[in-house]
């Protein structure tokens, strides 16, 4: 993939890989292309040239909606999360897809579901999300991911702003995950949790 910005070129015949299960960790520079990468990934940046397969066959990733219908989705360290709608609600907000089945009766018992999939099982769905810890929002959003079965998923500096307790729990859920055949794009500045969770490391 190649991407430029005007004088600047973003990615210049980039080669990436990600296996079926398998964390890979992605390093690099400020500046080196990563965020760019990201972007192209999710749909929102289209790249100059190159090609990109899914199971084996060309994808057109761009717009997001193609990258969402791959099964792409990522999780950033800023939350989309709404504070002032309940935890349940925060699951199907801006969902395509998600049917009336989830509304009303059935939401909180769809959601305990999804919750105990990312370790949230003691959290009531009916609490504000502004009543959760920051690592609990984080793994809200991963949960919210899960709504439509996001198959690729790429974790953006996902421990930035959290203590050392609270990213033992992201990066237990992180592995969980692969274990159950998701592939993991991990990007981070912290080179101890990439050995405690990558298995392999791509260095821009």
């Amino acid at each position: 993939l190649s991407k430029r910005y005007g004088s600047v070129q973003a990615l210049a015949e980039v080669d990436f890989e990600l296996r079926a299960g398998e964390v890979m960790a992605l390093l690099g520079e400020n500046g080196a292309g990563k965020s760019t990468l990201v972007k192209v990934l999710s749909g929102l940046v289209e790249p100059d040239s190159g090609a990109i397969e899914v199971d084996g066959g060309p994808t057109a990733l761009y717009p997001s909606a193609r990258s969402q219908a791959a099964g792409v989705a990522v999780v950033h360290q800023e939350y989309s999360s709404v504070p002032t709608m309940t935890v349940a609600e925060n699951l199907v907000l801006g969902q395509a897809g998600v049917s009336a089945f989830w509304w009303p009766g059935s939401l909180n018992a769809r959601a305990r579901k999804l919750l105990a999939a990312v370790g949230l099982d003691h959290v009531d769905p009916r609490t504000e999300v502004e009543r959760l810890s920051v690592a609990e929002k984080q793994l809200l959003e991963i949960a919210r991911l899960l709504v439509r079965d996001a198959r690729i998923l790429i974790f953006d500096e996902p421990t930035a702003a959290l203590a050392d307790r609270e990213i033992e729990r992201v990066l237990a859920v992180i592995k969980r995950l692969a274990a159950e055949g998701r592939s993991i794009i991990y990007v981070t500045h912290r080179l101890p949790e990439v050995f405690r969770i990558a298995d392999r490391v791509t260095v821009f």
